[in-house]
Parts: C-alpha cells; sequence; structure tokens
C-alpha cells in the first residue's frame, strides 16, 4: 500500500532555537558513537554533508498514541547550497513505517546552507506512534538526509539510511488488543483485533482474530470479510463468511454482546512478496457492504485496514 508523504514540520516556528554548537568535550562524550557519513557519490568519490556522531533513543517502550523522541548529534563536513531535510522513521518489525518526522534541521532554525564545517550539534526530533499502531511490535529508528524534491544523500557504502536503536511497541492496557471503534452501521462495532503472524510465505496461514460488539439487535445476517490486499486491491488471500464459521449469526447476537471471531488467511501459492494489506468488513445478500460510519453519522468507507503484512520467499510445494 501506497504510504502517506507527510509534509515538513516546524520549519517557521519561532518556538525552537537554533542548536548550539557542541563543545570538544561533548564531542567526545557522545551517546552511541556512530561516526557515519552522508553526502553523495559521483563515480568513486564520495563528498560528504553531514556526519552522524551519535544517536539517543527515549524512551526504549511505547504504547500507541505515544511519543519517542530521537537525538541525533550531527556535524557538518562542508558548506552546501542545498536546504537538506532529515528524516526519521520509525520502522515495524515487518518493515513498513509505523511512524516518521520529516523535518529542517533546527525545525527550520539552522538549515544546512549556514552550517560551517566541523561545527557539531545535538537536534531532537519528536515521533508519535499513531493510536493505530499494532502492538506488540518492535519498532526500529531510521534515519536520514534527504533533498525534499530530490534524492536521499548516500553514506559511502551506499545506503541512503542507517537504522540505530529499537523501540518495544507494547499494547495498549485494556480488555482487547489492538483497541477500535469501527462502526459499521450502527449495527456492528470492530473493537480490536490480533494476527498471530504478520510475516508469512507463500502457502502458509496467518490466523486473524476479530473482536465485534453488537450495537443494536438485527435481523440481517451478515458475513464478515478478510482479504489479503495487494495492488490495485487485488485478493491474495480471503475468508469470508458468519462469524465463529457460521456458528454465531449476527441475527442472535445481543446488543452489547462481544463475539470473538477466528479467521484463517492463508497466503496463495502464486503471492510475489512485498507488503500487503488486511480489510475487513461485513456484507449481506441484497444489502451489500455495511458502510463504516463516523460519529456524526456520515458515510467513512465499506472496510477497515488493519495492520499490513509481509509476505517473503516463494513456496516450496
Amino acid at each position: 500500500a501506497a504510504l502517506a508523504v507527510y509534509a515538513l514540520t516546524g520549519v517557521l516556528s519561532p518556538a525552537f532555537a537554533r542548536p548550539r554548537p557542541l563543545t570538544e568535550s561533548e564531542i567526545g562524550a557522545v551517546p552511541n558513537p556512530t561516526d557515519v557519513e552522508f553526502g553523495s557519490s559521483t563515480g568513486s568519490e564520495h563528498s560528504g554533508v553531514a556526519r552522524l556522531l551519535g544517536y539517543q533513543v527515549a524512551p526504549v517502550a511505547v504504547e500507541p498514541g505515544g511519543t519517542v523522541e530521537v537525538t541525533l548529534y550531527w556535524q557538518a563536513l562542508a558548506r552546501t547550497e542545498q536546504n537538506y531535510a532529515v528524516f526519521v522513521h520509525l520502522l515495524s518489525d515487518v518493515g513498513t513505517i509505523v511512524a516518521q518526522r520529516d523535518t529542517y534541521p533546527g525545525l527550520g532554525r539552522y538549515l544546512t546552507t549556514v552550517w560551517e564545517p566541523d561545527v557539531a550539534f545535538a537536534d531532537t526530533y519528536r515521533v508519535r506512534i499513531p493510536e493505530t499502531a499494532y502492538a506488540p511490535d518492535v519498532g526500529y529508528v531510521q534515519v536520514g538526509i534527504y533533498l525534499p524534491d530530490g534524492p536521499r544523500l548516500t553514506t559511502p557504502d551506499g545506503r541512503d539510511a542507517v537504522r540505530l536503536a529499537a523501540v518495544e511497541i507494547e499494547p495498549q492496557p485494556g480488555e482487547f488488543p489492538n483497541p477500535l471503534d469501527a462502526n459499521f452501521g450502527d449495527q456492528i462495532a470492530l473493537i480490536g483485533y490480533r494476527l498471530d503472524r504478520r510475516v508469512a510465505q507463500p502457502g502458509e496461514t496467518i490466523r486473524l482474530t476479530l473482536y465485534w460488539r453488537a450495537l443494536a439487535p438485527m435481523e440481517e445476517n451478515y458475513s464478515v470479510f478478510a482479504h489479503v490486499l495487494g495492488v490495485e486491491d487485488q485478493v491474495w488471500a480471503g475468508s469470508d463468511g458468519w462469524p465463529v464459521g457460521g456458528r454465531s449469526p449476527t441475527s442472535h447476537w445481543e446488543p452489547g454482546q462481544v463475539i470473538k471471531d477466528g479467521r484463517d488467511l492463508t497466503v496463495g501459492l502464486t503471492t510475489p512478496p512485498g507488503f500487503y494489506d488486511i480489510e475487513v468488513g461485513l456484507h449481506a445478500r441484497g444489502v451489500g457492504r455495511l458502510p463504516v460510519v463516523a460519529e456524526d453519522g456520515h458515510w467513512l468507507d465499506n472496510r477497515v485496514l488493519l495492520s499490513g503484512i509481509r509476505v517473503v520467499g516463494e513456496s516450496t510445494d
């Protein structure tokens, strides 16, 4: 699925002062020394723009909705006429972007065009974890430098990003995992879900557990659909049918009742490697899909997208 593109933030904010230069003793005491150079390559020559001296990440465990502070210790290597931006990504254990922050150094108060060679400074980036981030998970902080309308800078060994510390994404306290509040037509709410794995090979099965709550008495027997979607919403795995294998039709549900509904998603043998979405919804013959509605009743969609999965390798069958 396409990743959201975030605008550069904080560029004109007057609330942040320009980072002060680090002293020699502070440079020598930088935490987690990395000594990674970012620049551009022409043939066998690498022209450095900045060096990442070290970093600090806190906290190392966070819940969805929380914030991680990433402090990067930069040193300018050469003057530049380009205004480079910094990205800080938190990648999931699957490899998708959980959260990101893209901004100019110093939140716009210390543009690379005014950097002086050899001057080092600390720059802190606050990365907010979405409420909908999957948990439990292990996130990996990845950073780099790029032109907003151009390519990323690279390291001498050709990398365009550097992976730093790991961050544990812990479940929020509550009765249901990965809590949601997806209202399907004021009839049924999806209130949580769990995946037994998020990386699979073709032919392997992913167990998806859905937690539903009845919102009103229903005469209709709705079917649940859960699909693994690729490019242009092509279905590569799916499960369609009444909840709980047909043993709990929605016409029998009582308002407020919670139903635990397990579904097996077997990845097709011809599924190519890559990242895939999981869509979930409800439908009935002659009714179609139930809409997902907002608090004010307006229509949002006819499905909910859950955490993505990754397909790796090839079937051995």
